[in-house]
């Protein structure tokens, strides 16, 4: 769905579905029927700091730079699961 190194000042649709991912991380689902609003496809200052943020909560380097260590939790991040992304279900 995108890949490391994105960063302010990018476009496209890898920034596209990383801003969907944020969108979704910080605003939550109420139905999963309901289809996502349109995202954006410029990582632009909301991106950086909404992923700041991300990486503040997961204790990451907070430098709004999408670096591996921070595709690395994203990919781990267990709580939703977007289209086309297959997250692992928490067993309790």
């Amino acid at each position: 769905l995108f890949k490391a190194g994105l960063q302010e000042g990018m476009l496209g649709e890898e920034v596209k579905n990383l801003n969907n991912f944020l969108h979704i991380y910080f605003d939550g689902l109420v139905n999963p029927e309901i289809p996502l609003p349109p995202s954006k496809d410029i990582f632009d200052k909301e991106t950086a700091e909404k992923l700041k943020l991300f990486q503040k909560r997961h204790r990451l380097k907070e430098s709004g730079i999408l670096d591996n260590d921070s595709l690395l939790k994203i990919n781990n991040v267990t709580c939703i699961t977007m289209p086309g992304y297959s997250a692992k279900a928490r067993v309790r």
